[in-house]
């Protein structure tokens, strides 16, 4: 495992705005961080690291749509719970991904590699 120096996570932090940082969690809040993940992916400024949370964001919010509405309209008690499970792991998530942006760590799924 590569271990960042301090320094090195230092000049990354430093090339990132504090307008830019506050883009990036306001796209990883749950529900309402879709929008400024669309604005970010549509403009043409922001950076690679913005780029990838945006995408990160809208799928995380298209999964959890989704999966929200093929559980339907049902007030059945599995297909409740499913969508409190589905719901409840989509905020754990955001929260993890913000975590992972404090800590100065690349944002990315859980378990994926690139």
């Amino acid at each position: 495992m590569k271990t960042r120096s301090p320094k090195k996570k230092q000049e990354l932090d430093s090339t990132i705005s504090i307008t830019q940082k506050a883009f990036i969690y306001s796209c990883l809040i749950p529900v309402f961080g879709a929008i400024p993940a669309l604005m970010a992916l549509l403009s043409d400024r922001g950076s690679k690291q913005l780029k990838d949370v945006a995408q990160i964001s809208l799928i995380t919010v298209l999964v959890w749509l989704s999966g929200y509405a093929v559980l339907g309209d049902s007030n059945q008690i599995s297909q409740e719970l499913l969508k409190a499970t589905l719901t409840s792991g989509y905020f754990v998530l955001n929260v993890y991904l913000i975590s992972r942006l404090a800590q100065g760590k690349k944002v990315s799924f859980p378990k994926s590699s690139k």
